[in-house]
Formats: structure tokens, sequence, C-alpha cells
């Protein structure tokens, strides 16, 4: 049996869940003869989805794994594995680019009807997959990521510093947060934004300016393209990690920082509640005054923070990445059969 893995999202620049899973799948798979992983020479992105739909399917192989987001729209009698991890797009539209939302809006309905099997990455995601495309219901499968061994307590000193990792993208409600850190108004901490643009997202005018606002504070850093080895030490650094987010599939950075003994204020939207379970300090995303007063709450409570942080660490060790990659192969051989 031969499997194709496109993993040609590994080619975008910055940070990104999506970009996360493809590298440790791709890196797992390399001990497997019958899984080749295939990308495109060109990084457009235009000619990156032309080779998607026109040219990964002639690949000889019995299977075709796309693990971001979307499939080959022509599969000539193959068998395809997708893994979807939101419907974010259709959710959320007005936080993506036109072309990006509209595009996807097209061709998930066909391409969700073709493909054989649809791993995705939360109980929450099933359910917006399935009430969305209700059609394909019973061909998802819900798999767990996992959180690399890198990311771990290390013995240096907190500083006085709040971290928001994800995208620059309003979905993420990253404006939340520097609202909140505006409201707490104490000079001696720090706002640490790890992220990256992309123009699939769309920033309206307000957010837009407010960003440039921000670039401005010599008391807000903005930190692209970080290793991970870097990102280990700023959330061992970090007192919290803010993650107002509206809508997400999985969130890796609040389990990184769990696993990491930093403490995590997310949201009761969405898989985040599903993901963090009692690990985490919980906010309305839609409430920037209640995101304020929760910040401000943990930052005042160092026993508040150590008990949140055991918590925390104890509860990232149910996520590895060996779990992960032994359901992916059996949902892969299975596809086989």
């Amino acid at each position: 049996m031969k499997i194709v893995f496109d993993k040609r999202v590994l080619s975008q620049r910055g940070y990104s869940g999506v970009k996360v899973y493809v590298e440790k799948l791709n890196e797992f798979f390399k001990s497997y003869n019958q899984i080749k992983s295939v990308s495109p020479k060109s990084k457009k992105k235009i000619i990156q989805h032309l080779w998607l739909h026109f040219i990964l399917p002639f690949y000889k192989s019995e299977i075709i794994f796309s693990p971001s987001n979307i499939s080959p729209l022509f599969n000539f009698n193959k068998k395809n594995v997708l893994t979807l991890h939101d419907v974010a797009f259709i959710k959320y539209p007005d936080s993506f680019s036109f072309l990006f939302r509209n595009y996807y809006k097209f061709l998930m309905p066909i391409i969700l009807r073709k493909v054989d099997k649809i791993i995705t990455v939360s109980e929450f995601s099933k359910r917006e997959i399935a009430n969305t495309y209700p059609f394909c219901k019973e061909k998802i499968e819900v798999i767990y990521l996992g959180v690399e061994d890198i990311f771990r307590p290390l013995n240096i000193a907190k500083k006085k510093q709040i971290l928001y990792v994800g995208s620059l993208n309003e979905r993420k409600n990253f404006l939340s947060t520097l609202i909140a850190f505006s409201k707490l108004n104490q000079p001696e901490y720090n706002l640490v934004i790890v992220g990256n643009f992309d123009s699939n997202f769309k920033l309206n005018k307000d957010t837009r300016k407010s960003l440039n606002e921000a670039m401005k504070r010599n008391n807000i850093i903005f930190k692209k393209n970080v290793s991970n080895e870097e990102l280990n030490v700023i959330y061992n650094e970090s007192e919290v990690l803010l993650f107002p987010s509206f809508y997400e599939g999985f969130g890796f950075p609040a389990l990184e920082a769990m696993k990491c003994g930093t403490c995590v204020i997310t949201t009761n939207d969405s898989s985040m509640q599903e993901i963090c379970g009692a690990s985490a300090h919980y906010v309305n995303s839609k409430d920037e005054d209640e995101i304020y007063q929760v910040l401000k709450k943990v930052l005042s409570s160092i026993d508040q923070q150590k008990d949140m942080i055991e918590l925390g660490i104890e509860r990232a060790k149910d996520f590895t990445w060996a779990k992960t990659f032994e359901k992916h192969l059996n949902v892969l051989f299975d596809s086989a059969k």
C-alpha cells in the first residue's frame, strides 16, 4: 500500500497550529516506506493550490492524505483522507480574505462528499463540521493532537510578562488582549505577542489602527518566526498566557503554556474547555472587561498561579504525539480496506 502525504503547508512562513501538526506528522512518516511526503516546488500559493488539485492526484498511490484543511478536487478513484481542523471560514468569514473564504466555501461541500475519511482535532470541531455538512457526519473521527517534548518547565525566573501566541487574526481576538493589557496599566509589565501576519487574514480598520498603535509602544513586544526553543523560553518567562480566541478547533498555545508551567487564561468558547479541562481560567471572549478583571486577579495571586500551574502540567501529559501518530496510522490503514 502506498500513501502520499501533502506537506505543502511546511513551505509557508510563520507559526500556525496546522503547520505544527503537519511538521510533526512529516517527521513521524519518515519511518514508513509506504508513506511518501510530497509538495510542489513553488512557494506561490496559487501554484500550490493548482498542484494540489491537478498534480497530486497523479502521484502513484492508493491513498492521498491531505492534512491541511483541503484535499484534491479530483482523486481518480483513489482513497482520500482529509484533516479538517475547523470550519472557521464559515463561522468567522470576515476574518479571512474574500478570495480565501469563497474558495473554501465553494470547494468544501464537493470535497467532503468525495473523501473517505475526515480527521478532526476535537469533539467541538466534529460537531461544527457535522452541523455545517450533515451528509459527512459518519466519516468524521476525532484525534487529539500532542504537545512537543521541547515544551517543558525550565529553571528560570518569571518576568513581569504577559504572553499572547497566535495569528494576528480577528478570529483569535488578539484585540481583546491589547485592550486588557492597556486597562491593566501596570508599567512594570510587558506584553509579548508571538504571531504572524498572513494575507489570508483580514483585519478591519479599527483593529488595524489598534495594532499599529500597539506596535509603537515600548512595553508591547512583537516577535515573528520564533523557533520552538525560543518559544519554550518565552512561555517559561511569562506569568500568564492570555489566549482569548473566539474560535479554536484545538488551541496549541494553551497546552504548550501549561506544559511549560505557565498559567493560562482562555475562553469558554469552542474547544478550549474540552482541551484544557480544569487547568485554565475561563472568560467570555466577548466581554473585554471580564478578560481584564480575570487577568488582573490572576496576576495579583501567586498562590492561585501555583495551583493552576500544577494542574496544567498534569493536564498537558494527556496530549502526546505518540497517541496522535498511532491513531492516524489506524485511520490511514483502515481506509485502505
